[in-house]
């Protein structure tokens, strides 16, 4: 009998100048994105595809769409650092979380033209509720996520009371 997975996590990270992202979901260093995805013998909500090999072994493959942010929103607030050359939404939430220090909170990501392969990531240090004359369709906007950057107590003891 065969058994394939019943939940598949992605996570994104990065690895630069011989660092890497912690494996932690909240710390500032930590990964970028995480997606996750279930199947089960009633549906699925990706794509499981099962695949034959020559040795009459099958493999499961999880096929994932990969995005950061809401697409066609454009989130207003005051422009820290703009940088063009910017490849994908995913890659303007990263330097996002780096600049976390800098003050960064909220981050939009203005798509390439046509033709173009790369766009425009504007970090930001505040949110601001507003009408904007400017086409959010050629936009995808986000914040950060949840960052921890202290904690008290810093370390906890089994089975004693904790308030978080």
């Amino acid at each position: 009998r065969q058994y394939y997975p019943t939940d598949v996590v992605l996570f994104r990270g990065f690895a630069r100048e011989g660092a890497r992202s912690s494996l932690s979901e909240v710390a500032i260093d930590g990964m970028t994105e995480q997606w996750s995805l279930k199947f089960n013998a009633t549906g699925s909500d990706y794509n499981l595809g099962l695949h034959p090999t020559s040795n009459s072994h099958t493999f499961a493959v999880a096929t994932f769409r990969t995005t950061c942010g809401t697409d066609g929103l454009n989130i207003l607030g005051e422009v820290l650092y703009a940088e063009s050359g910017v490849p994908s939404a995913c890659h303007c939430k990263q330097l996002c979380v780096d600049r976390i220090g800098g003050g960064c909170s909220t981050w939009k990501f203005r798509k390439p033209a046509q033709g173009e392969t790369t766009g425009t990531c504007f970090l930001q240090s505040t949110y601001q509720d507003g009408e904007t004359c400017e086409d959010a369709a050629d936009f995808v906007s986000g914040d950060t996520g949840i960052r921890v950057t202290h904690a008290t107590p810093g370390v906890v003891v089994a089975q004693q009371a904790v308030d978080v």
